[in-house]
């Protein structure tokens, strides 16, 4: 790994007997149960979108470390494009972006 801080995935969506449209929704949360204690230890402070880009700012519940993450969608194909949106929900904050695949 030659950037240690920077990550990246590339998702290949191939249809085996199907045709039609697909909704892609990617996002970045921090409302993650921690499985044995059954809480949270992330808290959002913002989150939201802006010229394509996705991203998220969080901090730990108990030393208030910070930790930002951004992502954007780049795909072939698409029919329809969503904007990104940053929005919340019981749990915490959710940042997201999705298109639609035909």
């Amino acid at each position: 790994m030659r950037i240690s801080n920077l990550g990246c995935q590339r998702i290949t969506f191939e249809p085996l007997n199907f045709s039609g449209t697909i909704r892609v929704i990617a996002g970045l949360d921090f409302a993650v149960l921690h499985e044995d204690q059954g809480r949270m230890y992330w808290e959002a402070v913002r989150c939201g979108e802006q010229n394509g880009n996705t991203a998220i700012l969080g901090r730990t519940v108990q030393t208030k470390n910070r930790l930002f993450s951004g992502f954007r969608l780049e795909a072939t194909d698409v029919v329809e494009d969503a904007a990104a949106t940053g929005a919340t929900h019981a749990m915490g904050a959710l940042s997201a972006g999705s298109f639609c695949l035909a």
